[in-house]
Order: structure tokens, then C-alpha cells, then sequence
């Protein structure tokens, strides 16, 4: 009679996780399963070596951190019968390098603000596998998305960003990329001078200049502010001469209180400049001139001369220019003559030469500004008969 043959019980051996390849460094988990009996120690097994590798004989068997690619296989074994299962299914671990993940930043360069970045993850040896994305700044996890875009940047976008990406349906990820520091730089501003100064005399022109430092190939804009307080654009015209980065406005066009503004646009990044500081004109009158008559007294006789003298209180160096009304109502010039002495700020005017009617005034000049003076006050020779008397009109 025949003794029947007894199959030994099946091991059976999974892997966890279940997809593969798993990336270097993940940690992967054995479990070697016997359905029937009890009491189980577990074998394990890698490669062809017949010799269990050293573990736990537990039914789990975990590599911490994968590295390379081998072959597993588990059995059990008992103090009774039967003492021993049959050798597990095998079970190969393939391993791959992790991706990388690769931020790339559009433009690569200073990043000026208001302009538009782009910052783009990519997973770079990761296959055909579909990812999600996520993004840390500044050690804070904020966006989920492969691509960032920020329309106009600020301030508040500048710091170091790095992303990871996750295989889809699985918890595999990506090595994290290298950080990436956004640096949002301030647009470049403009220098606005102005000459001769920001106060100026009335009648006096005023020349504006824009610089910009840093960057070349500027054109130059130029602002005013309205009486509403809005900036509208100053282009050429008859009462502003704009020469490259000048800006001269003539003067009776120059009005008190007046401010002015420059900015710079050039074609290449950075494409514009921020608005200049403005400037604030403000107009001052001119100094006033006086004028004088000698003798004080009137009537004065026939035949006797009048000195009138010029007199500005303010500044010095003052040379003074003599005018006379002519019979067309022109004011014309009255220099050195045989009817007229002319010492400095005085006017002697010969007896023989006055004349019933007559009219005078005066006006300073020199060589710094104010380089003149407003007009004087006229005065009105009258002759009646033999008496001569002087009438001051202001």
C-alpha cells in the first residue's frame, strides 16, 4: 500500500509598494504569506544564493532605502510538521534614479517691476509618468501648479522658490529642484534738474534735463501736471522746445506753481524708467526800479537842467539803461549825447533840451541774475510858459 504524497504549503510573496520601477532611496516592503499552519518562521532570499539573507524571521521584510536592482524570495519553517513550505513566487525590484525636478525662470535675467515672469517646473527623467506639481517659497508650500505666471510683479513676489513633483495616483516624488531666488529689481529713476533753478525770475526761460543712469538708448517723456491734478504729456510745440532729454519751456510761458515730471521708455528690458521727482516752478517779480527827478522843487525856470536818478534796492552791479517816449508812443533808447549826460544811475537832461510833454523811465541790467529789473515809473516833463514843473506818473 502507497503512502500519499502531501503537497507543502505555498508561500507567497508581495510587494509593497506595488508599482515599479521604485526610485533610489525609497524604502520597499516584503511580505511573504502561508495560509495554512501556523507558527511560522520566514527565510529570506536575494539573488541565486541559497543562503537566507540576515532579518528578522518575521513574514515582512523591508529595505530602507532601495539602491539596487536584485531578485527576492521568501519560505517558511517550523519546529512540525510539515516543516517547511514551498519557495515563494520571486519577485524583482527594479530601481530607477529619482527625477529631478528643474525650475526654469522666463526671462533668466533681472527682473524689473511690473513685468511679467514665468516660472516653469519640469521633471526631468520622468518619463511619460503624469505629475502634479507643488511649489515652496521661502520654505512654504504655495501653489499647486507646473507653471507660474505673475502678470505684473512686485515686491512681494521676490523670494526663493523651489517645486517637487508627485507621480499621479501614486505617493512617488520627485527629488526637489535647486531654489531659485526671484529678485524683483526697482525700475530705474530719473534724475530731473533744472536750470537756471526752480525759482526763477519772471520772463525767464527754464531748461529741464532727464538722466538716467545705467542703461543707454533712452527717449524721454515729458509730463505737466493739470489743473486737475492730472499728469498730461508736454510734446514740442511753440511754447516747449523738447531736445533729447531737454525740456525747455519759454519764458511767458512759465507759470508759478507749475510742476513737471520725466520718465524714460527705451526698447530693450528695462523698457521704461519710473516718473522723475517733480519739479515745482516758482516765479519771482523782477526788482523794481525807481525813478527820481532833482531839483525836488517846482516849478523850475525855464533853461534850468533836470537830473533823474535810477534807484533798484535790491542786488548790485546794476548797469541802467535810459528810454524816452518818442512822438509815435515807441520808448527809444537815450544815451551819451550833447542834450544828455549819462553817469551810472543818473540822467541830466540840458535845459535847452526839455521839452513841454516829454517822458522817461529806466530799467537795470547786469550780468547775473535777476539780469534785469522791471521797467521804473515814468516821469512827465511839463513846460508852461517860463516855468518848468516835473509830474511823476507811476
Amino acid at each position: 500500500m502507497f503512502a500519499e504524497q502531501i503537497t507543502l504549503p505555498t508561500a507567497t510573496l508581495t510587494v509593497e509598494p506595488r508599482w515599479s520601477p521604485v526610485f533610489t532611496g525609497e524604502s520597499v516592503t516584503l511580505r511573504c504569506e502561508i495560509q495554512s499552519h501556523s507558527d511560522w518562521r520566514y527565510q529570506w532570499y536575494k539573488g541565486s544564493s541559497r543562503t537566507a539573507v540576515s532579518q528578522p524571521q518575521t513574514n515582512t521584510f523591508t529595505i530602507r532605502s532601495a539602491a539596487d536592482q536584485d531578485q527576492y524570495w521568501c519560505r517558511g519553517e517550523r519546529d512540525y510538521r510539515p516543516t517547511s513550505s514551498q519557495p515563494s513566487n520571486t519577485v524583482t525590484l527594479r530601481v530607477k534614479e529619482r527625477p529631478k525636478a528643474v525650475v526654469s525662470r522666463q526671462p533668466d535675467d533681472q527682473v524689473f517691476i511690473g513685468e511679467t515672469v514665468t516660472l516653469r517646473c519640469d521633471i526631468q527623467g520622468g518619463g511619460d509618468t503624469q505629475w502634479s506639481y507643488s511649489w515652496t517659497k521661502n520654505d512654504h508650500t504655495t501653489y499647486d501648479l507646473a507653471e507660474l505666471t505673475f502678470s505684473s510683479v512686485t515686491e512681494s513676489h521676490r523670494g526663493t522658490y523651489t517645486c517637487r513633483g508627485t507621480e499621479r495616483g501614486t505617493s512617488r516624488y520627485s527629488h526637489t529642484s535647486d531654489a531659485v531666488t526671484l529678485t524683483v529689481s526697482d525700475l530705474p529713476k530719473p534724475t530731473l534738474s533744472v536750470h537756471p533753478d526752480s525759482s526763477v525770475f519772471r520772463g525767464e526761460s527754464v531748461t529741464l534735463k532727464c538722466e538716467i543712469k545705467g542703461y543707454d538708448g533712452w527717449t524721454y517723456q515729458w509730463y505737466k501736471q493739470d489743473p486737475w491734478g492730472r499728469l498730461t504729456a508736454v510734446s514740442q510745440s511753440e511754447y516747449h522746445t523738447v531736445n533729447g532729454d531737454t525740456l525747455t519751456i519759454r519764458g511767458h510761458t512759465v507759470i508759478n506753481g507749475d510742476q513737471y515730471w520725466c520718465r524714460g521708455e527705451r526698447r530693450y528690458r528695462p523698457t521704461s524708467s519710473q516718473n522723475s521727482y517733480s519739479v515745482t516752478l516758482t516765479v519771482e517779480a523782477l526788482p523794481t526800479a525807481e525813478l527820481t527827478v532833482k531839483p525836488k522843487w517846482s516849478p523850475v525856470f525855464s533853461g534850468e537842467s533836470v537830473t533823474l536818478k535810477c534807484e533798484i534796492k535790491d542786488y548790485d552791479g546794476w548797469t541802467h539803461q535810459w528810454y524816452k517816449l518818442d512822438p509815435w508812443g515807441r520808448w527809444t533808447a537815450v544815451s551819451q549825447s550833447e542834450y544828455h549826460t549819462v553817469n551810472r544811475d543818473t540822467l541830466t537832461i540840458r535845459g535847452d533840451a526839455v521839452i513841454n510833454g516829454d517822458q522817461y523811465q529806466c530799467r537795470g541790467e547786469r550780468r547775473y541774475r535777476p539780469t534785469s529789473s522791471q521797467n521804473s515809473n515814468f516821469v512827465t516833463l511839463t513846460v508852461k510858459g517860463e516855468l518848468l514843473t516835473m509830474i511823476s506818473t507811476k
